[in-house]
């Protein structure tokens, strides 16, 4: 096997191992009774009620739940598509672990042009109960999803104030939308990677010009 086939292996082997980890229960444990829950029951009260703007419980607003509601939308159109039960319920979560893993890899490569510290940070969501465990990667919860988004707008902002000014524009829109974004995943929560951009963007040398222009 010469050295190009072995990374392509090795590349493979760890999103393999990845994905297994979330994947090899999935579908097995029921409905957890919490946010996973309540969410579930909201998306199939959504598309049988086609209300799309809030969640809401027999046509009146659910004001147990207040998130945002982009994340039942994707729980609406995975129902949609696998019918209404378990793995349907987790399947947004498991789509956004996988493009976190892509994410990762591909910024790996990209920027530091390493293919081990892209296969280690594959494999580092495996092995951390940070991502595999309850509330996380096994669930149909909201954090995964926020963790992609914040994960993306706080490695895009690094990229927008490493090249600036070049593709200033590009980047701050992209930026705006990937906010914009998370803060509909999860509200509040999906703004507070922000603030630490703002800190780090003041402490760099000609901080105040990224904010001011």
């Amino acid at each position: 096997m010469n050295q190009k086939d072995f990374k392509i292996l090795l590349i493979i082997l760890a999103f393999s191992f990845s994905l297994f980890q979330v994947l090899h229960r999935m579908g097995e444990e029921q409905i957890k009774i919490w946010d996973e829950s309540s969410a579930a029951r909201n998306a199939v009260e959504m598309m049988h009620s086609e209300i799309y703007l809030y969640a809401n419980i027999e046509g009146e607003p659910d004001y147990h739940d207040v998130k945002p509601p982009l994340q039942l939308w994707l729980k609406v159109l995975s129902f949609k598509l696998l019918g209404v039960n378990e793995f349907a319920v987790r399947f947004p979560t498991l789509i956004s672990y996988f493009l976190l893993l892509l994410l990762m890899y591909f910024f790996a490569i990209k920027y530091f042009q390493s293919i081990k510290l892209g296969v280690l940070l594959v494999l580092f969501p495996a092995v951390s109960l940070g991502f595999v465990n309850y509330h996380m990667a096994w669930h149909g919860d909201t954090d995964i999803l926020l963790t992609l988004s914040t994960t993306l707008y706080i490695l895009i902002a690094f990229l927008f104030i490493q090249e600036f000014p070049q593709k200033k524009l590009k980047y701050a829109i992209t930026l705006a939308i990937l906010v914009f974004t998370s803060y509909f995943i999860k509200s509040i929560a999906g703004l507070a990677p922000a603030f630490g951009i703002v800190i780090y963007i003041i402490i760099k040398k000609s901080g105040l010009l990224y904010l001011i222009i």
